[in-house]
């Protein structure tokens, strides 16, 4: 039997980058210690382009509630498509009655839209999509795994876990303004 370790929990058909593990310790019978899965997001270089958001999912990965906004990257808007279906990882706190800081990316994104931002109830994710923003886009290098650090005697310490040249992928980080 195996597990994900990176898998996110959520419906739907999205699967993340993820090592998988046995889940019983190793045994000469069953198959090799790790396994790569292949990488589902593209990958651009890090940079500033023009996006428009495709589609919008509140969903919790690595037991955090968070907005994941699929966006298509253009380098300007009558150009074609560079890339389809870049994620873009928004927090949003595990309250149920929600409330994110005012300097919080899901915030700021509501506000450069122009958006009304609920105090209870759902979040209005409807109104994240087909909207046109400059972004800023960078990659994806480390898991969110953790190994002890050789370095530290008492074993206290983590260091994050580089990912595969195969399994980085880009993300947008923060956006910069809106264009339609």
């Amino acid at each position: 039997m195996y597990w994900a370790q990176n898998a996110p929990r959520f419906r739907g058909c999205f699967v993340s980058p993820a090592v998988v593990r046995p889940l019983y310790p190793r045994d000469a019978r069953r198959e090799p210690d790790v396994v790569e899965a292949p990488a589902l997001y593209p990958r651009v270089a890090p940079g500033v382009y023009v996006a428009v958001t495709r589609s919008a999912v509140l969903l919790t990965m690595f037991d955090r509630r968070l907005v994941r906004v699929l966006v298509d990257l253009y380098s300007t808007l009558e150009q074609p498509v560079l890339a389809q279906g870049v994620p873009w990882f928004l927090p949003v706190p595990k309250r149920a009655a929600w409330r994110a800081a005012a300097t919080s990316t899901l915030v700021r994104l509501f506000q450069l839209l122009n958006v009304p931002i609920p105090k209870r109830g759902p979040l209005p994710l409807v109104a994240l999509c087909g909207k046109a923003l400059r972004v800023q886009v960078g990659d994806v290098t480390q898991s969110r795994e953790r190994d002890p650090d050789p370095a530290d005697p008492r074993g206290k310490r983590k260091i994050p876990v580089p990912l595969p040249e195969t399994l980085i992928y880009s993300v947008v980080r923060r956006p910069l303004e809106r264009l339609a």
